[in-house]
């Protein structure tokens, strides 16, 4: 006996309604935590396109090409949880066309979602309606780290924390010279397994995931650009790390 599957058709963007539409752009303008300029996505070839504005991408240098990398990053995590609110599952390709380097992503509207995931989930938090205070000067329950750092991992990049153990070398390395007090619950440096700009931007996704899944945790995610801005400090990371491993920002986990 011989099956056939059916390909499931994805959805033209171009189809869809006023409020679809609304739920897209505001998601995708929603404060990351990069806070890094307005992002718009564009309808074309049946996929939402995510373009950095091509006046600022012209003007900047490599390093800052980096940052926006970063912060495109963030706000196409923002897309994705949009498209999967909307029912489907978004199948996204970075940098698709070698010859527009403003062009960051693409995200087609896959097979429809059976059930929320965790896209889904993390909408109601995107949007504002689904945070809890975080208990005073409680310490973090173990759960919290284990829940970062998956959502790191899911986006194919890697979370090392700086805070605590031996790690008084690695902050000392960082131009963090001071013991964690106050608010702070957390520091940590995310990075990636390679340098390459894809990577900019899957580790601006994984920072997005991590601050949304903090906040789900009642916590604040902010980054710190000084510890990583002069490229001998991250070389040097590179050296304490391992040479496959590539820190791209670090983080300070927060009480609000």
């Amino acid at each position: 006996m011989t099956s056939t599957v059916v390909a499931t058709p994805s959805v033209d963007p171009a189809d869809l309604g006023t409020r679809e539409r609304d739920v897209v752009h505001a998601a995708v303008g929603a404060r990351s935590f990069l806070c890094t300029g307005a992002w718009t996505p564009r309808i074309a070839g049946g996929a939402f396109e995510l373009y950095v504005d091509r006046g600022r991408w012209t003007a900047a240098g490599e390093r800052a090409r980096r940052g926006l990398r970063l912060a495109g990053g963030a706000a196409l995590f923002n897309l994705r949880i949009a498209v999967a609110t909307l029912g489907r599952r978004p199948v996204t390709t970075l940098l698709p066309s070698p010859s527009r380097h403003e062009l960051l992503a693409s995200v087609r509207m896959g097979a429809p979602i059976e059930r929320p995931d965790e896209l889904t989930q993390l909408h109601a938090v995107l949007s504002g309606t689904s945070m809890r205070p975080f208990p005073g000067s409680a310490p973090l329950p173990p759960s919290v780290p284990h829940a970062l750092r998956r959502a790191v991992q899911l986006e194919g990049c890697w979370l090392k924390r700086v805070d605590q153990g031996g790690s008084e070398d690695l902050r000392a390395e960082l131009g963090l010279g001071y013991e964690v007090t106050g608010s702070t619950r957390m520091l940590a440096v995310l990075g990636s397994y390679h340098d390459l700009p894809a990577a900019q931007l899957s580790a601006g996704q994984a920072g997005q995931h991590l601050a949304l899944t903090a906040a789900r945790c009642g916590l604040v995610t902010s980054m710190l650009p000084a510890a990583l801005s002069a490229p001998t400090v991250r070389t040097a990371l590179v050296r304490s790390l391992g040479r496959s491993l590539y820190p791209q920002m670090m983080l300070r986990i927060a009480a609000p």
